[in-house]
């Protein structure tokens, strides 16, 4: 049961904040899942089989594009690109 305040009542339901909390987790984690196999995971693979230490010190730039987000985000908000759309076109430009 929710209440008018939207809030979670006792024996209730999700609210529509609640569920979009869980969505938001749900993307994060599915979004650092292959950060952390490659921060984790490759380098253990790679010197298992052979590879020199400066190559494997050298695929930490995988992680150069999201380390960086931080400065390239604002571009993404603030200059939308045709139509006025600010996300979807930048994600063409980058197909």
């Amino acid at each position: 049961m929710v209440d008018n305040s939207g809030q979670l009542a006792r024996g209730g339901a999700f609210t529509a904040s609640t569920s979009a909390l869980v969505a938001t987790f749900i993307f994060y984690a599915v979004q650092t899942a292959p950060m952390h196999f490659f921060h984790i995971a490759l380098p253990i693979v790679l010197r298992e089989s052979g590879a020199d230490m400066t190559m494997i010190a050298l695929t930490m730039i995988i992680f150069l594009p999201w380390s960086i987000k931080i400065f390239w985000a604002g571009l993404v908000d603030r200059y939308p690109l045709g139509d006025g759309t600010p996300f979807r076109n930048w994600v063409h430009l980058h197909k």
